[in-house]
């Protein structure tokens, strides 16, 4: 049976529509067994944190004081995007308060919202219709404001990353803003705005409040392999490596039917961009070391979907081929030999979380849920496991109360 399902799968998967059409025809035969199984399974005390979402895999939301941010929802979201209260419930009073509000929201990635020290956030939101990225104590509320959104923040909180969101959420449905742009965000040219070109991918240094590195998408397909030639670009998914001298980041084309990516790392120090040897699929990924990272993908010498390494210092990338482990998810790690990752609803519409250890070559399952068939779509409820700044805990979203609920799993049980 599951040679059959991959058989097929493999027929449809670069067809979007069939393949989605086929899904949910399987859960709605398959998902009663999934319910009986119960919302959820696992041995880990856990905290829920209900009617409140937070998205992606790369960040943490649990700092090392106890205190979790999330987003709640203040309107109707449209196409998986609107408005949000962003709030801080802490794990040991069980205490929550508003600390900031956001334009910019959407399910699949928030605001960007995450820790910018232990006081402070930073997230993405629009001041007198232009994007602003905004870094701001908690405690005192004092704002620092940044005239692009961002991306992605460097470990020492010194570097962050930006893309063109106007061109994300049109090339990625559900990830987008609904804000009304700027001509010079919509339109595809090279127009400046605020020293940064928009359609780049660029790095800007805060404390000299200037970009430090600028990669456009002309420049970025001429290093590409795999992608759609006629699709629509964007750059997406980056993220620093642990120690902020190296970030990638994915150049993707996407047409009707599919997404294609390009795997690129960018070195810091040494001014060197790398176009890594991925094979025109990559699904998600997380650094291992600041020398290595792990990617579902596949790659130029084996079109298998996967997860595979990609050693920086050998240039080389290897199939991990750990056993139970070969279904799209959402890695993580924080050590070299071990990262945690997620599932998509299988046919019963149930939900992994998994402990991957490398060098065991093991898979141990923390978490089961069932999601109910409503979320899917923009409206989807992944896991998106990221550990605590303490590395004590691990935080994931969840759909199993029918509503978004963000839970906290203690890993010590």
């Amino acid at each position: 049976m599951q040679q059959l399902e991959k058989y097929i799968y493999n027929l449809v998967k670069n067809n979007a529509f069939i393949k989605n059409i086929l899904v949910i025809g399987y859960q709605l035969i398959f998902f009663p067994m999934g319910l009986m199984k119960g919302k959820i399974v696992t041995k880990n005390k856990y905290i829920e944190i209900r009617h409140s979402f937070f998205g992606f895999h790369d960040r943490a939301s649990l700092n090392r004081k106890g205190d979790v941010l999330s987003h709640v929802a203040t309107n109707k979201f449209i196409n998986g995007s609107g408005h949000a209260d962003i709030t801080v419930t802490n794990i040991h009073t069980n205490s929550t308060r508003i600390v900031a509000k956001t334009e910019c929201c959407n399910y699949q990635q928030g605001s960007l919202l995450t820790w910018f020290s232990d006081s402070q956030i930073i997230f993405n939101d629009v001041e007198n219709d232009l994007p602003v990225t905004v870094i701001k104590d908690i405690n005192t509320d004092l704002v620092k404001k940044l005239p692009f959104h961002f991306f992605s923040i460097s470990t020492d909180s010194r570097l962050v990353s930006s893309v063109n969101f106007h061109r994300f959420g049109k090339g990625l449905n559900g990830y987008g803003y609904n804000i009304n742009y700027p001509d010079e965000f919509i339109n595809d040219g090279e127009i400046k705005f605020s020293n940064n070109t928009i359609s780049d991918f660029f790095i800007y240094d805060i404390e000299r409040e200037e970009s430090i590195y600028r990669l456009s998408i002309e420049e970025a397909k001429r290093h590409s392999y795999g992608l759609i030639e006629d699709g629509y670009y964007y750059f997406s998914h980056s993220c620093f490596s642990p120690s902020s001298d190296k970030v990638y980041f994915l150049l993707r084309s996407s047409n009707k039917l599919y997404n294609t990516s390009q795997l690129f790392c960018y070195d810091i120090v040494n001014k060197k961009l790398s176009a890594l040897a991925s094979g025109g699929m990559v699904s998600h990924l997380s650094w291992l070391s600041d020398s290595s990272v792990v990617a579902f993908c596949n790659t130029k010498d084996d079109k298998s979907y996967a997860y595979y390494v990609f050693d920086l210092n050998n240039n080389t990338v290897n199939n991990i081929n750990v056993e139970g482990l070969n279904k799209d998810g959402h890695p993580h790690a924080r050590v070299q030999d071990i990262f945690y990752t997620d599932t998509y609803p299988d046919k019963k519409r149930r939900q992994y979380l998994y402990r991957v250890n490398l060098i065991k070559k093991n898979v141990e399952t923390i978490l089961s849920i069932y999601s109910p068939i409503r979320f899917r779509g923009v409206g989807r409820v992944d896991f998106h496991p990221r550990l605590s700044l303490c590395g004590e805990y691990i935080t994931v979203d969840s759909s199993h109360n029918s509503d978004r609920t963000q839970m906290v799993i203690n890993l010590k049980d």
